[in-house]
């Protein structure tokens, strides 16, 4: 049996985790429409909303989630990490 993996973008993930707002993730990408060679989370850093740590982390844990068959819509919560 194939598993499908559905990866979600950084910003969905921190904002699911209660790490940033809709409203902020929204003005991330309007500033990477002006700013098309930055990443989201390179944004967000900038604008100190989070730190380059928890990009880090963030995408670390996520793609163990997806490798062990779980995901971004699991009962595990970013947020416990910080």
């Amino acid at each position: 049996m194939t598993k499908t993996i559905i990866v979600k973008p950084l910003e969905l993930v921190l904002q699911k985790a209660g790490l940033v707002s809709s409203e902020q993730v929204q003005i991330a990408l309007q500033d990477r429409a002006f700013l098309p060679k930055s990443r989201i989370g390179e944004i967000m850093v900038r604008r100190r909303w989070i730190t380059q740590q928890t990009t880090e982390i963030s995408i670390r844990h996520w793609s163990d989630k997806i490798k062990i068959g779980q995901g971004p819509d699991s009962q595990s919560h970013l947020s416990q990490y910080f």
